[in-house]
């Protein structure tokens, strides 16, 4: 997969640095019921208005696109006609007010944190996907809102690996070489457990905490791909 800067460079040009924010800049405290939902519908409006600024990144929305989206939401999270009413009034709210996909992640940059701008980008990642192939400049500008929201490329390139299918798809999860030492493999993948934790998620909603779960039942095979191959335990 190519990297942020070459793809945000192949679709937007410049050289212009690009700010974002850092996990540690934001505060994430324990959340009551009320805040919990707050989270929940500012993450909501968050994704689907980044997944129609991605299907309007060559200039308009088909219908096969919109029908991706809703579908994603219906098959994949079992989201209910009730929600899936309330995706489609997102959908046509940012069609209408086209908001910059700068200010979008600027404003959910500042209130999330890093573990829910990983699942958000993942999502993107799924949805683009769905019908089996990603255009690029979908890609590109996925890898811009990334960039916005402070992924790394080591970040992109993990949540890339997930789609893939054979077993050089384990390096890039746990972000290792093709070389990796006993230490570098059990280092990755303390960390990719902790930036997956669906615990840290689970105030979103249960569907966001299942997919969580899936990414790390995907670091725990790639575990135990490195603890087979390289021959060492617990």
């Amino acid at each position: 997969m190519k990297g942020i800067v070459s793809a945000i460079r192949s679709l937007f040009g410049g050289d212009e640095e690009l700010t974002g924010f850092r996990a540690e800049d934001i505060n994430q405290d324990g959340l009551d019921p009320e805040a919990a939902k707050a989270k929940h519908e500012q993450f909501m409006d968050s994704l689907t208005s980044l997944l129609m600024k991605v299907a309007m990144v060559d200039g308009h929305v088909t219908d096969d696109e919109r029908e991706i989206i809703t579908s994603y939401f219906k098959r994949k999270l079992k989201f209910d006609e009730d929600r899936i009413g309330d995706i489609k009034k997102r959908m046509e709210r940012t069609l209408q007010d086209d908001p910059p996909v700068e200010g979008l992640c600027q404003e959910y940059a500042k209130e999330s944190s890093m573990e829910e701008r990983l699942l958000l980008v993942r999502l993107l990642y799924s949805v683009a996907l769905a019908d089996g192939v990603i255009d690029p400049k979908e890609e590109a500008i996925i890898c811009y809102i990334g960039a916005l929201l402070a992924l790394s490329d080591a970040d992109f390139t993990s949540i890339w690996a997930e789609f893939g299918k054979d077993d050089s798809r384990y390096y890039d999860i746990l972000g290792l070489s093709s070389t990796p030492t006993v230490d570098e493999v059990k280092d990755t993948y303390a960390k990719a457990k902790e930036n997956y934790d669906p615990e840290k998620v689970a105030h979103l909603g249960p569907e966001f905490a299942r997919l969580a779960q899936r990414r790390i039942a995907m670091v725990e095979q790639a575990y135990k791909f490195f603890q087979k191959s390289l021959g060492f335990g617990d």
